[in-house]
């Protein structure tokens, strides 16, 4: 019985893990989708500006991750970039609260809008940040658990 409860409490670590990751979503008024997660407090490189995010995959329009570095600006702003350049370079409200050593991102909807001709897409993007649904695994946890549970009380109180 004691190993049932070290795998149940190895499993609920590895949930609790889970627990804050957030999905970013941008899009433009052209259908443009750009897609990265983070976990609500991530581990970044803080600079003077902000902080940065090195080699993070990102989704681009349902195709093939590619790493990208995100950087993140204490007055507001996002980056996207590469070694082929820039993707997006666009002015926004502040998208993080804390300090640029430890940042902490919440869920929102937030307009951002072009700063650079020089980028990949120059037009203006929605960012909408979102809780991440939890995966399957939790559920069959959950259901696991009450199982477990169930049994033990009918098991109690077979034998009182």
């Amino acid at each position: 019985m004691k190993n049932i409860w070290g795998v149940i409490g190895l499993c609920l670590l590895s949930v609790s893990a889970n627990a804050a990751l957030l999905n970013f979503t941008l899009t433009d008024n052209s259908n443009n989708t750009i897609f990265f997660q983070l976990d609500e407090s991530p581990a970044v490189s803080a600079t003077d500006f902000g902080f940065n995010i090195v080699d993070w995959p990102v989704l681009v329009n349902s195709g093939v991750p590619s790493s990208y570095d995100l950087r993140f600006f204490s007055g507001g702003g996002l980056i996207m970039a590469n070694i082929f350049g820039s993707l997006i370079i666009q002015n926004s409200p502040q998208l993080f609260t804390g300090t640029t050593v430890n940042p902490n991102f919440a869920p929102g909807t937030f307009n951002l809008t072009n700063n650079s001709s020089a980028a990949t897409y120059t037009s203006n993007f929605d960012l909408t940040i979102s809780p991440a649904p939890a995966p399957p695994a939790i559920w069959l946890l959950g259901t696991a658990l009450a199982g477990l549970g169930g049994r033990g009380w009918t098991r109690r109180k077979i034998t009182s």
